[in-house]
């Protein structure tokens, strides 16, 4: 029968704990980054839509980047462009990425709405 050192059961638990450690944060990290994501086209999709529905009811362009302003902050994103000239409505929002540094990144996305003519608004 082969025998150990005494200890190394020890050092052998702390390597499973550090990497089950490293593996929780890893995940953690990639959890918070889909959920970005997902908020930002989220938003951007909602501003789109209220930008269109502005535009359907004859308001003016400007308006119509108001409420898609609105709508995006409603959501927790930032509009940081809109084309509404025309029948489609172009937006992009942001979103802050959280992270544990005290910069934070940036999570982008970009939704487009059409109004079709034959569409009552």
């Amino acid at each position: 029968m082969k025998s150990y050192p005494a200890g190394s059961a020890g050092v052998l638990l702390c390597g499973a704990v550090a990497v089950t450690a490293a593996l929780t944060l890893g995940l953690g990290r990639l959890a918070t980054a889909v959920l970005a994501t997902s908020r930002a086209q989220t938003a951007a999709d909602a501003a789109a839509l209220a930008a269109a529905g502005e535009l359907a009811t004859g308001r003016s362009a400007g308006e119509a980047e108001r409420i898609a302003s609105l709508t995006a902050a409603g959501n927790g994103a930032r509009l940081i462009r809109c084309d509404c000239g025309g029948p489609a409505v172009i937006v992009a929002v942001t979103v802050n990425l959280p992270t544990f540094w005290p910069a934070s990144r940036l999570v982008r996305a970009a939704a487009r709405a059409e109004l079709h003519p034959e569409c009552p608004g």
